[in-house]
């Protein structure tokens, strides 16, 4: 299975959205080429508003869903350098000596 880690918070509502609706894409692409993929972003998008939107909410879940992943493919995506839960799932995926592979979305669109 493939950890799909992505860049999700902001303080505009709207570039939220965007990176949810980016996620689901690419999710859904991946998946199509017959890829067993796990994205915390599109899983847990409605969840988030009952448990908790920060990845201190999702960090237990999360690194367990990595301790499972074969490989941690990071989303590209405007701010994914600077997200805090992406850099930790990067640091926790090299920490057990999981593949890290930077990925560039499949249909890149202007933001």
């Amino acid at each position: 299975m493939i950890y799909l880690a992505s860049p999700h918070t902001d303080d505009d509502p709207n570039v939220v959205r965007g990176r949810v609706e980016k996620t689901t894409a690419e999710t859904a692409c991946i998946l199509i080429r017959g890829i067993h993929v796990f994205s915390p972003i599109v899983y847990g998008a409605e969840m988030a508003a009952v448990v908790g939107k920060s990845f201190e909410h999702w960090k237990r879940f999360d690194l367990h869903m990595l301790d499972i992943a074969e490989e941690l493919w990071v989303l590209m995506l405007p701010g994914w350098e600077s997200s805090v839960g992406v850099q930790e799932e990067i640091d926790y995926a090299r920490a057990i000596g999981l593949p890290v592979i930077y990925h560039h979305p499949t249909r890149e669109e202007d933001e």
